[in-house]
């Protein structure tokens, strides 16, 4: 499928560039705006793997049993990330997950726990672990699911950049004292990697 494909490969040029504006301080491709909340380092790192489960989905029964391998190990990180930044959630306990090769200052807009993404952000990328779990089982009731999983996306990224537009902090997910907000780049991705997993079911469908 190659609009998945070139999806995926977008959400991982993204994602690189967000890492390379930690690694330089370079607050456009950190936060876009100064006044905007920033993608964690940790959490551009989780689209890349993220963006690598929907291309190798799109690739998946097209280039044989390496790509199921590679997507099970991508999932398998991805979802290490997930779990334990979610403990670090809700045990109030930091993992070092956040602390990821750039640490992030105290104080930083519409950050709760510097590093930490938004409990919502965890969620979406358990989702695409789960998408990606599903293109593995090939079967035809899991498309169905892969479309819904997609839609979901779409959705949590749609509402947060709707926050953005509207300055509505409790639309881009920043809730106190639960929730650091979602990035507005974060939200972008999320629609691109639905986008992309609406694509994947609908081939997978013909």
């Amino acid at each position: 499928n190659k609009i998945s494909k070139a999806l995926a490969c977008l959400v991982v040029v993204i994602s690189v560039l967000v890492m390379l504006g930690w690694f330089f301080d370079i607050t456009f491709l950190k936060s876009v705006s100064p006044d905007w909340v920033s993608m964690k380092f940790i959490t551009a790192i989780s689209f890349v793997l993220s963006g690598a489960i929907l291309y190798l989905s799109a690739e998946e029964g097209k280039a044989g049993g390496w790509s199921e391998l590679t997507l099970a190990y991508v999932i398998y990180v991805l979802l290490l990330i997930v779990i334990g930044l979610g403990l670090s959630v809700f045990f109030g306990n930091r993992t070092g997950l956040e602390d990821l090769f750039v640490r992030e200052e105290k104080g930083t807009i519409n950050t709760l726990v510097p590093g930490r993404p938004s409990i919502v952000t965890l969620f979406a990328f358990l989702l695409i672990c789960i998408g990606g779990i599903f293109t593995l089982v090939k079967k035809k009731y899991c498309e169905r699911l892969v479309f819904f999983e997609g839609v979901v996306l779409i959705a949590i990224g749609s509402l947060a950049a709707v926050g953005y537009a509207t300055n509505y902090p409790q639309f881009f997910y920043h809730i106190l004292p639960y929730s650091t907000a979602m990035a507005f780049h974060t939200a972008i991705l999320f629609i691109l990697l639905g986008l992309g997993f609406v694509s994947v079911s609908d081939s997978g469908s013909e």
